[in-house]
């Protein structure tokens, strides 16, 4: 179980990685998709909450709050699959 939440942690560092090389290589003229910004909000909440309340957040403390609320999210996943395979 824990090699799983360390995946999962991988995991929201990457999607973290990726939204900072996407962002960093847009142009500043060019105004972001709507959509695109809602997927990068629901993937990365530091950013959502960072955008909500107005302040900026340093690309570090993304990434491991990113890698740190998908290990959290992992854990409840993994708990939930473990309970729900032994129900069976």
């Amino acid at each position: 179980m824990k090699v799983r939440i360390a995946v999962w942690a991988s995991a929201g560092f990457v999607v973290a990685v990726f939204w900072a090389i996407c962002f960093a290589t847009l142009s500043k003229e060019v105004p972001i998709n709507p959509i695109i910004y809602a997927v990068a909000n629901f993937s990365c909440p530091l950013a959502l909450i960072g955008n909500h309340f107005h302040f900026g957040v340093k690309l570090s403390w993304v990434l491991v709050t990113n890698a740190a609320f998908y290990a959290l999210f992992g854990l409840v996943v993994e708990g939930l699959r473990r309970q729900l395979n032994h129900a069976k």
